[in-house]
């Protein structure tokens, strides 16, 4: 059912507008119950959100002792996920948060954004509490400068990152946060 519903949800959703997306249609075009769908998702939002979950898949990645490794890690599993996506997600994230639904916005963060960008900062503030990293970066802004520099290249130039692309960004981020030689050293 699920393997039927969700995409129909997307490709709805691709066609027109979360405004006018219909449990009603979903059920049509994927020819599964209205009842049978409000069983498994309580509401619109529900359903809307796994319909991007979905889209964009599992995520997972285990931690170690390394936040550096932890990075590179969790940005690849992050790219894995938006070429997985496609070039679908970015149009279907945006009419997500232009949509005036404040729990709709919530509801795909908490299950979409925050796991992501939350294991990324929580990976520099540990190498910053071990003195790995400066201790004055600024940890989500780092993490949303890479984050969106991956999303610019799918979104509006249209190029599906590479894992390149990832060790790339992950490691423009690094020279930032790493400690610096003072300027009274060098001279």
């Amino acid at each position: 059912m699920e393997q039927r519903v969700l995409p129909a949800t997307r490709e709805l959703l691709a066609a027109s507008s979360l405004a006018d997306l219909r449990i009603d249609d979903i059920a049509r075009r994927s020819g599964v119950a209205k009842t049978t769908i409000y069983r498994r998702w309580p509401s619109l939002t529900h359903l809307v959100v796994a319909a991007m979950a979905d889209l964009v898949g599992e995520r997972e990645v285990t931690i170690t002792d390394d936040p550096e490794e932890d990075l590179q890690r969790i940005a690849l599993a992050g790219l894995r996920s938006l070429r997985t996506a496609g070039p679908s997600l970015p149009p279907l994230a945006l009419t997500v948060h232009r949509h005036g639904d404040a729990q709709l916005r919530r509801e795909y963060r908490a299950r979409l954004i925050d796991p992501l960008r939350g294991a990324l900062i929580d990976c520099l503030q540990r190498g910053q509490a071990r003195g790995v990293f400066r201790a004055d970066a600024d940890a989500p802004l780092a993490v949303d400068a890479m984050i969106g520099a991956a999303i610019y290249r799918l979104a509006i130039l249209h190029e599906t990152p590479t894992e390149a692309d990832a060790k790339d960004l992950v490691s423009l981020l690094l020279d930032g946060v790493r400690p610096q030689p003072s300027r009274e050293r060098e001279q």
